[in-house]
């Protein structure tokens, strides 16, 4: 009885031991389940457990007061008006104001103003018909300061400009005593002729006379004589009126005939215009010129173009000159053109490069093979009464007339048969030179054909008289003659209307 009793005491402790152990079990689990969560706790929240354990063991410093600023008074460029606050509860943005809008008033033109501005510009425009270009200038400038509408100071501004552009094209040309004088008469005298010119003075026995050309009364040409009163039959005076009147008419022959390509072509008529005293013409001819028309550009340049004009036409002359080796001359020349054309700069240039182009090239111991001859344009001393009824102008002279007579230039040598076309070539040239009226505006299409035409056979001229010195070196003639033809491929140079 007492081993049973013994054996089960001692299953029963071993079964509490077994149950004890697995409730130590499940608690250490548990217990481990807890910590592990907290520990997990605590690492995610590590940042804010730092800042509160910071807080508690060290606490804020108080915070640092904020120093007090005196206010400054802003500049004056720096003061902003003072912006309106926006009041409460209010849902739309305000409109900034506009800037107050400027009204333009179209400037009131009196209507006694404008006619007194049309006033000076008619006033300034007669002026320019009598050749006063000073007094055009003054009355145009005082139409510019009026108030006046936009239309008519347009019109002021153009002639103003066309002023300066008027004066500079014709203030070389000078009116001629025919034109001007009272003094003009026509004399018939015993023998059935009459002379038409001025009369300068009477003493009674004889009577001093200026004769006029009668086919072109603006030749620059004088030729003044006495008459023995014994020989005058009549003198009868002609007004002023009744030359005007034959001037316009010869004036209008010579615009029937005149073919315009270019503002330049006017310049004869203008030329021989203001030479007769023929304002109103004369400022007709400018304006047209100027204006442009059917087959030509307007010219606002005109005073510069005209003035080439007689560029070409002194430069030409001393081109000649030079050809028969007439250097004196042609000084004369390049004085005048310097006389005429006072501070004009082309003038200066064109006469420098012809100095060193023409001048300076002629050789030593040159001989010319050209014959020159000055003709002068003066009236001949008695003209048969028929033909003077009424003067009738055939064709514009301003100066002295060049004329160039050409030899051969032979050879009995090498060079003989080559020298045949070289002179053919150049009396070719020469002949179509002759054809181109010198210095004379002319027509720009005509001009040119006939300078390049004469230029290429000289051209060719100067080639053959190259090979021809191959052959015969030392023939100076052959130099010469070369030399002449390369001067006058710079006067047609010189002499085209670009």
């Amino acid at each position: 009885m007492a081993t049973g009793s013994n054996d089960g005491k001692k299953s029963e402790y071993a079964e509490r031991l077994k149950r004890q152990r697995k409730t130590s079990a499940v608690k250490f689990y548990v217990l481990a389940v807890v910590l592990g969560s907290v520990i997990g706790l605590a690492y995610i929240k590590r940042v804010e457990i730092i800042a509160a354990y910071n807080s508690v063991m060290n606490p804020p410093p108080p915070p640092t007061p904020i120093p007090k600023v005196e206010p400054v008074e802003p500049k004056i460029a720096d003061k902003v008006p003072p912006v309106e606050p926006t009041r409460k509860n209010q849902d739309v943005v305000p409109t900034p104001p506009k800037p107050p809008t400027t009204v333009t008033r179209e400037e009131t033109i009196s209507p006694k103003d404008e006619a007194k501005a049309r006033a000076f510009l008619d006033e300034g425009k007669a002026s320019l018909e009598a050749f006063d270009f000073a007094t055009a200038s003054k009355k145009f400038d005082e139409a510019a300061t009026i108030r006046i509408g936009e239309a008519l100071k347009k019109e002021v501004m153009a002639w103003q400009k066309k002023s300066v552009a008027f004066q500079n094209a014709t203030k070389h040309i000078a009116i001629s005593d025919y034109a001007l004088t009272d003094k003009a008469v026509v004399i018939e005298t015993t023998s059935g002729d009459e002379l038409r010119g001025i009369k300068l003075k009477d003493d009674g026995e004889t009577l001093y006379f200026q004769q006029v050309n009668d086919t072109n009364p603006a030749a620059v040409g004088i030729q003044k004589f006495p008459i023995p009163m014994s020989e005058i039959k009549k003198v009868k005076p002609i007004s002023i009126t009744q030359r005007k009147a034959d001037f316009s008419e010869m004036i209008l022959g010579l615009e029937s005939g005149t073919s315009i390509s270019d503002s330049t072509d006017y310049y004869d008529l203008v030329y021989l215009s203001k030479r007769l005293g023929l304002g109103k013409e004369c400022m007709m001819y400018l304006n047209r010129a100027y204006d442009g028309g059917p087959g030509h550009a307007a010219n606002p340049d005109l005073g510069d173009s005209f003035r080439m004009v007689v560029v070409r036409h002194f430069i030409g002359r001393a081109t000649l000159l030079m050809t028969g080796n007439r250097r004196a001359q042609a000084n004369d020349e390049l004085r005048k053109l310097t006389t005429m054309l006072p501070g004009f700069g082309p003038a200066a240039d064109e006469i420098a490069a012809f100095r060193l182009q023409v001048m300076d090239k002629v050789l030593t111991g040159f001989q010319p093979s050209v014959g020159i001859e000055i003709k002068k344009n003066e009236p001949k001393k008695t003209v048969a009464v028929a033909k003077v009824d009424k003067p009738k102008m055939t064709k514009p002279e301003r100066e002295d007339n060049v004329e160039i007579s050409t030899g051969l230039v032979m050879s009995t040598g090498a060079a003989g048969k080559i020298l045949e076309r070289g002179n053919s070539k150049f009396d070719e040239g020469m002949k179509v030179i002759r054809t181109y009226t010198l210095g004379v505006g002319g027509n720009k299409t005509d001009n040119n054909r006939i300078l390049l035409q004469a230029k290429g056979q000289l051209l060719e001229a100067i080639d053959i008289y190259e090979d021809a010195l191959k052959l015969e070196p030392a023939n100076r003639a052959i130099k010469d003659r070369q030399q002449t033809a390369s001067q006058m491929v710079y006067f047609c140079n010189k002499n085209l209307i670009l």
